[in-house]
């Protein structure tokens, strides 16, 4: 039997996981290059903080307990409302998804296990 915490965090962890890939799935794909320009300031944090849940998440099968420390830290530190802010945002622009996912890839290819969430907190 898991810990509460423990499936709580992975519920945090599929919720954003989730909402970003049904954002993404619901928008039309239009047959035009994905916008050339550099990523939003809002981009940027939806981005970052894909990134850093998706790093505390490498540490629930090996390390469970520092997983469950990083996923309290980001629960507390994490604008929800921005990042959903940031979702609804990309969504009006669905040629933007490519270039957001692009650049998750590219983080999540460089990035260490946990990243660090000083860039994603509540002001």
């Amino acid at each position: 039997m898991r810990p509460a915490s423990q499936i709580r965090s992975r519920g945090f962890v599929r919720l954003l996981a989730g909402t970003l890939l049904v954002a993404a799935l619901s928008c039309e794909r239009g047959e035009s290059p994905p916008d050339p320009l550099a990523l939003t300031e809002d981009e940027r944090f939806l981005v970052e903080a894909y990134v850093e849940v998706r790093g505390a998440e490498t540490y629930l099968r090996q390390q469970p307990a520092v997983a469950e420390s990083l996923f309290t830290r980001l629960e507390g530190t994490i604008d929800t409302l921005r990042v959903s802010n940031a979702i609804a945002t990309v969504g009006r622009n669905p040629e933007r998804w490519a270039v957001v996912f692009d650049e998750i890839e590219k983080r999540l290819r460089e990035a260490p296990p946990a990243a660090d969430s000083s860039k994603t907190h509540n002001p």
